[in-house]
């Protein structure tokens, strides 16, 4: 179930997190990097690798929303350089849940929750039955919310799916769902943006 806790962070948290962000980019190569063909989408970097410390912080902000995260999870500094189209975070049936914290803030920046749960194996084939005969839509997500790089043809899939909700980019704001759950990224490049920073957890439970 998608959660969004708005003012669980504070303006103080947050400078500090973009502090340590900038810091980090300028002295370590955010090494772990996700192509859509020769497309760059994402780079990162685990901050437990550079700065335990700093891993411990933020892992106590993910846990005033009522998390109990153990101090061995893996806390990740994200830049995205394009919207990543629905997908889930987990290629198995294990528990978890994903955090994040926005770095980048605007309220046109949307991430998109469907109840649909689902391994990875069985997301690619829901993804095959659509291209070969696509799906009756459920409703017009598609319409509200600039979705297009989910899915050229029409109907879009995202329309298809059971929408949970969506949660905007607010300032201080934490945003979290389990990890089998489909999701996307609204389309922020329409914005004029050039990417969008955040803090990432995929948590183990």
């Amino acid at each position: 179930m998608l959660e969004h806790f708005n003012n669980a962070v504070t303006d103080k948290q947050l400078d500090f997190l973009i502090n340590e962000f900038e810091s980090l980019r300028s002295s370590v190569d955010f090494s772990d990097r996700y192509f859509d063909g020769q497309t760059l989408m994402w780079e990162r970097v685990a901050v437990n690798k550079y700065n335990p410390a700093l891993r411990n912080i933020v892992l106590q902000m993910f846990n005033s929303t009522g998390a109990n995260l153990a101090a061995t999870e893996t806390v990740f500094f994200v830049r995205c350089y394009n919207p990543t189209a629905i997908h889930v975070d987990v290629d198995d049936t294990s528990p978890g849940h994903t955090y994040m914290i926005p770095l980048t803030f605007n309220t046109d920046i949307k991430t998109v929750v469907f109840k649909n749960n689902t391994t990875l194996a069985e997301f690619k084939q829901l993804i095959s039955r659509h291209s070969k005969i696509p799906f009756k839509p459920k409703h017009n997500l598609s319409e509200t919310i600039n979705m297009d790089h989910c899915w050229g043809a029409k109907p879009n899939i995202v329309d298809v799916l059971e929408l949970d909700g969506y949660a905007e980019w607010t300032k201080g704001s934490i945003i979290k769902f389990l990890r089998q759950q489909i999701h996307s990224s609204s389309n922020f490049k329409t914005l004029g943006l050039e990417y969008k920073d955040y803090v990432l957890c995929h948590s183990s439970k």
